[in-house]
């Protein structure tokens, strides 16, 4: 069987539809990068630096308190004992009582806070991961169809579904 100028030009334009297949598969490719969510990035390093503030200002609340109860503490030791003064200790101790608690309220603070935190840095690592990609797509479809029994090149728009990527 000889091959004319028809056969030629089927062969040409196959080479044709597979060198454009193959170039959209790399551009299609290179496209399919990581896609950061930069603004939204920035906008949760935001509060996290807010939330430090936050733990911060705690912090020297606990600091504070710690303070003001090792003054009690000294205040404490400079009692003298006698019946008219056990309303005073009850007070002194009270108020010890109360500052104990709250610096226990205080650290429970920092670590709600310190979990808000790591939270921030999980959505920020959500949203650098890359997206599940959708199995539905359209667009341009080159290739060769049959056509009253001759093989012809075809140009067309389509949708497909992905069963398989790679």
């Amino acid at each position: 069987m000889a091959l004319n100028t028809q056969n030629y030009k089927n062969i040409f334009l196959f080479v044709i539809v597979i060198l454009i297949g193959l170039l959209s598969f790399y551009l299609g490719k290179s496209k399919a990068k990581i896609e950061v969510k930069y603004k939204e990035i920035e906008i949760i390093k935001k509060e996290i630096d807010t939330v430090k503030v936050e733990i911060k200002t705690v912090e020297k609340k606990i600091t504070e308190k710690q303070k003001e109860r090792k003054k009690l503490q000294q205040k404490e030791k400079e009692i003298i004992y006698p019946i008219e003064d056990c309303k005073e200790i009850v007070d002194n101790l009270k108020s010890q009582l109360r500052n104990c608690d709250t610096i226990v309220q205080l650290k429970d603070t920092i670590i709600y806070k310190e979990r808000v935190v790591i939270e921030y840095k999980d959505k920020i690592i959500e949203k650098m991961v890359l997206p599940k990609p959708k199995p539905f797509g359209i667009g341009v479809q080159f290739g060769y169809g049959v056509s009253n029994k001759d093989l012809q090149p075809y140009v067309g728009i389509g949708v497909s579904y992905n069963f398989i990527r790679f």
